[in-house]
């Protein structure tokens, strides 16, 4: 599948743009990425069909943008667009595993509210320990919205890909070690 064909043909009519949708539905190697990926990455069955769906409906929304164009294959794209939406949609199934769900700042007029961060705070604190130092820093400034070109100048890494690539090694460590200590997710289950 040539992408610019399938951007043109989106483009060209909503009938073209149909035919598009059920091509790519129902090509198997898609299909077969798609589920390979997030099952190995603690997905079910349905959890395929929502992200594939979703993946396709992002293509077509890409495709009226008129500047949009995709580099490299269809598959690559799409598998590159499949592991944001599953890795965004983790985040969202798992809030308390993820640092930048932690405030950064407690809110003052609550004292309820000061323990609870506090405690998270604290908790936090003992689990970045269990991690090397530059996974901490890539995670702390990651966690404050720091760009990924930024971190990479701030740690003297070679460019912000490897931070990304630092970034997700990081939290895949950290995320284990959470779920290796119940206690932890306890913590910050009671904790919110």
């Amino acid at each position: 599948m040539n992408p610019q064909e399938l951007i043109d043909r989106v483009r060209s009519s909503v009938q073209e743009r149909d035919k598009v949708m059920a091509e790519l539905y129902a090509n198997q190697a898609l299909r077969a990425n798609t589920e390979r990926f997030i099952l190995s990455n603690s997905g079910a069955p349905d959890d395929v069909e929502t992200i594939l769906c979703d993946t396709i409906v992002n293509f077509v929304k890409n495709c009226y943008k008129p500047d949009f164009q995709i580099r490299t294959n269809i598959e690559n794209y799409f598998f590159g667009v499949t592991k944001n939406l599953w890795f965004r949609t983790i985040r969202q199934r798992k809030p308390t595993t993820s640092l930048d769900q932690v405030p950064e700042k407690p809110a003052e007029d609550n004292p309820e509210l000061l323990l609870v961060n506090l405690e998270q705070r604290k908790l936090l604190e003992v689990i970045l320990e269990k991690i090397d130092e530059k996974c901490k820093m890539v995670l702390t400034l990651w966690a404050r919205d720091m760009k990924m070109k930024a971190i990479a100048k701030e740690l003297n890494y070679s460019s912000a890909e490897v931070v990304r690539k630092k970034k997700h090694f990081c939290l895949k460590k950290l995320i284990e070690i959470v779920n290796d200590h119940p206690e932890f997710i306890d913590t910050l289950k009671h904790s919110t």
